[in-house]
């Protein structure tokens, strides 16, 4: 299946009981983390922002629980979803797909930008970062997230002969390969794209789930899934 087919029909399947999504509730310090309290936790001390970029925002569930960072809310994602109408108001959102062309903003525009779990999914993730990185106001703060395919488990598996799922193992029920994955990640490949097609700076690396403190010893071995914070280098 296409990956727009894919999305589009994910997006019908939300739609018929769309409704304002609200916040995501946070976890204490030793619960359980999604990726979007991680990005909130990691955003909050510089905030608040002007202009607010969220790449692969979906049903807008991550700017409506991001809102009080910024002023003024945009997102894109590859398929439109019926929820967009409900908030447009709030929120400026497009349908735009990352593989064929540019970010449809002017350069320098965005204080922060987010892009969750998108990266893996993408056919040129170089070009993707240069365009995150020209939207991008110099000293500007991006937040990524991807799976990490040199965690613990997935290495032990591979010894043994299995593939490892960086998706979730409903995901060959739906006839997507490793749930549309085409693109694999270590902590030291993905902050070399950072910084040589972003000019991007690391200042911190996380990971979602428990144990979030015993995780930043060793990011690159013990999260499932890498989340960084960055910042666009001046000049």
């Amino acid at each position: 299946m296409e990956p727009i087919k894919f999305y589009e029909k994910y997006a019908i399947e939300y739609g018929e009981n769309a409704s304002i999504p609200e916040p995501i509730a946070f976890s204490g310090t030793w619960g359980s983390k999604t990726r979007i309290q991680l990005a909130y936790e990691m955003l909050a001390p510089y905030a608040p922002f002007d202009s607010f970029f969220d790449v692969g925002c979906g049903n807008l569930s991550n700017l409506v629980t991001l809102q009080n960072l910024f002023n003024k809310g945009f997102g894109i994602d590859i398929v439109a979803y019926p929820t967009w109408k409900l908030l447009q108001e709030k929120f400026s959102t497009y349908q735009h797909n990352l593989n064929s062309a540019s970010l449809p903003f002017p350069d320098e525009m965005f204080d922060a930008v987010t892009i969750l779990m998108v990266l893996e999914h993408v056919f040129d993730p170089f070009t993707v970062i240069e365009e995150i990185a020209r939207v991008t106001k110099a000293k500007g703060y991006l937040v990524i997230n991807v799976p990490n395919i040199a965690f613990i488990k997935h290495r032990i598996g591979l010894l043994l002969g299995k593939l490892p799922v960086t998706s979730t193992v409903k995901c060959w029920e739906m006839r997507e390969w490793d749930g549309g994955h085409i693109h694999y990640f270590t902590l030291d490949r993905l902050t070399w794209l950072l910084s040589e097609f972003g000019n991007y700076q690391v200042l911190q690396v996380q990971g979602s789930g428990k144990l979030g403190r015993l995780k930043r010893l060793l990011p690159g071995v013990l999260c499932s899934d890498l989340q960084i914070l960055c910042q666009k280098v001046a000049g």
